[in-house]
Order: C-alpha cells, then structure tokens, then sequence
C-alpha cells in the first residue's frame, strides 16, 4: 500500500522544467517534462495538477486563457488544444470535458505512428484579468466582460501592474487563437466532398463502388544505423469477392547478414502481391490502398521501396504545404495509388476502429513495446 501510494503521489504532476515571462507580463510559458510516461486522461490531470498546485500560476490572474503544446525528439512543436479560458476555480473535469474534443492531435501523436517521443509540454498562458491583454488582436473580438467592476486596484504579485478584476464571464471562440508557430494537426486536411446531389439523391459516381485495400508498416531500431527499419507490412482487401488480410514478414535471419537485401525482398513480396491481385482480376485495372498516416510516418518508407522496385519516372506524389504526403502514385504496367486516410478520419486508429465496429488494438501502444535488434 505504501509502495503504491508513493507511486501515485510521483505521477500526479509532471515535472516543471521552467517559467518564462513574457516582457510586461502580460504572457507566461510554462515547460514541463512526463518522465512517468504518463498517457491519456491521466496525463492531462497531472498537466492540471501542476498548474493549479502552483503559486506563481494561481497568482497570474484569476481567469487565464491557455494554450497547451507539445515537442517532439526533432525540436518540432505541435498545437494539442488552442485557447481555453479557465480560473483558479476551475475543477479538473471541466478543463478536460472543454478539451478533449480537440485533443486529436495527441491521440494521433502518442497512439498512431508517430516514431518520435514527446519530450516536453508547454502550456502558454494569458492573464485574462490584465486589462492589456483585451487588445491582443486574436481575441478582441470574442471577449465579453460584465461592465461591474469588483476590485478595481488589484496589484500583480510580480511586477507593478495594475488591473481591474471583473464580476462575470469571459467568452472566447476556441479557433480564433492559434499560434502561427506551430503545426496543427488539421493541416492539409481534406474537405469531404458531398454524395448527395441537389436532389438529395445519390450521385452516380458513387452508386458502383471500386473496392480499396488498406496496408500497414511496423518498424523496429536496427544496430543503431537504421532509426527505423520496415520489418513487417499488413494488407487487407477484397480479392475475388473475399475480404482477404495477409502480412508479410522481413527474413529475421537474411536481416542479421544483409539488411538491405532482406528489405530489398520483403518489399518484393508486397508488390508480387499487389500485382498479382490486378493479374488475376477481370474487372480491376488499378489498386487504390489507403495508409493511416502516410503523410508523416509509412510515406516516407513506401516512396523509397516504390523508388528501388519500379522506375522511378513512373512515380508521382502529391503533398501538402508541410511536406508531407496526400498520395503516392505508381503509372506504369500496373498502377496503384497510396492515400493517407488519416486526412479523411483525423483521429487514432484506435478509435477509428471502435467507429467502424471492427476489432482494433488489444492493449494500448506503450513506448516500452520499442524493440532493438541488434
């Protein structure tokens, strides 16, 4: 019990790295680092513990508007929610029941197939009780004070600011303060196109549907050369009318002696495969395959498998303005085309899976799953 006890006690908040004030101290940023890997809900009431438990945070305005984020290992910085107004009032259950709609990001980050760690969070903070901070440009337009004022002298505990504090609400819009910093995860996203005509009726290209495959990578850290290396790829498809799953294997005892020929021949497999499908096909002329995150993780793997198989003057891609994916596509005696499918269902697979009905993860992805061969 004391063992227990002792390890909740050192999960309930995360570990502060530092507080940086901005000139005026109109803005704080607040950094911290999960070093009890720390996942989920669990996560974000320890980020809610560290705040509310600490003196200089309660002492930065009553009402404050916050903006969490992420790092990753490559020093990239990614938006997990935009701006929400909370006060030192706030309960732990009302800060998470007005995030956890936006919290895609992070699900996709920490349970899809992002292969750099998050290393810290940074909460960025905003005194909402400063009467300077009614002027930032993103949020004049959503904010709303009842006109009476409580205490109208209120001295700030750091610096020789004074503000009015104010009886009331202060309404703000979720999207109107996003930092141009960083990357959000909608970017690049697809715009659903209708399948309803005017009419409200089914349009045509939609009533005969072509089937479409999905195919999945997973890596390992090989001997300390390779940061990740493909060692397995799944498919799943209708072939002759069946749904069909197959995986293909790397050849673990080819892959001691000669990495880049086991590689080499477990992308041979796919594609013979793929082929053959076409091949042996009276009706199908072209594959479409989807990959959850094609953009940031399997694209840049199957791109290189595609260059060393086929021609390359046969390839083309599209991508975003962030470089990364929309699709890959194969022109040449058979043609297939990757889609990212994370660009039409922006959440986890996991969740993705609970959406459609189908049997997804068994237990949750954890960092310590990491497999070394060396």
């Amino acid at each position: 019990m004391l063992i227990h006890i002792e390890n909740f006690n050192k999960t309930n908040t995360l570990k502060l790295l530092s507080f940086d004030y901005s000139k005026g101290m109109r803005s704080l940023n607040i950094t911290m680092s999960n070093p009890y890997l720390l996942e989920g809900q669990w996560l974000f009431k320890a980020i809610y513990n560290t705040l509310i438990t600490n003196d200089e945070f309660l002492e930065f305005g009553f009402q404050k508007i916050i903006i969490l984020s992420c790092t990753l290992d490559d020093n990239k910085t990614y938006n997990l929610h935009s701006n929400i107004l909370i006060s030192n009032d706030t309960t732990f259950e009302e800060y998470y029941l007005s995030v956890e709609k936006y919290l895609t990001h992070y699900y996709n980050l920490e349970y899809g197939y992002n292969f750099e760690n998050i290393t810290t969070f940074t909460v960025k903070v905003w005194n909402a009780d400063d009467l300077r901070n009614l002027k930032i440009k993103q949020t004049v337009k959503a904010v709303e004070f009842n006109s009476k004022v409580v205490d109208s002298t209120v001295k700030s505990k750091y610096s020789n600011i004074y503000y009015k504090k104010f009886k009331g609400i202060r309404s703000f819009s979720t999207s109107s303060l996003i930092m141009n910093s960083v990357k959000h995860w909608s970017v690049g996203k697809i715009t659903p196109i209708s399948i309803l005509n005017s009419k409200g009726k089914l349009k045509d290209q939609f009533k005969f549907t072509k089937p479409f495959f999905t195919m999945d990578l997973e890596t390992i850290n090989f001997n300390n050369k390779y940061s990740q290396l493909p060692i397995a790829i799944s498919s799943c498809g209708y072939v002759n009318e069946k749904l069909e799953s197959k995986i293909f294997l790397i050849d673990y005892y080819l892959l001691k002696t000669d990495p880049e020929l086991a590689l080499k021949n477990l992308w041979i497999n796919y594609f013979n495969y793929l082929e053959n499908i076409i091949k042996n096909s009276e009706t199908l002329n072209e594959l479409t395959i989807f990959a959850h995150n094609l953009g940031d993780f399997d694209g840049y793997f199957l791109y290189k498998g595609l260059m060393k198989h086929y021609n390359p003057e046969h390839l083309s891609s599209i991508i975003d303005e962030t470089n990364s994916f929309i699709s890959i596509k194969l022109n040449s005696e058979f043609k297939f085309e990757f889609k990212d499918s994370l660009r039409i269902f922006p959440t986890s697979l996991d969740k993705l899976c609970k959406m459609f009905g189908v049997e997804g993860k068994s237990i949750s992805y954890n960092p310590k799953f990491k497999i070394w061969i060396i």
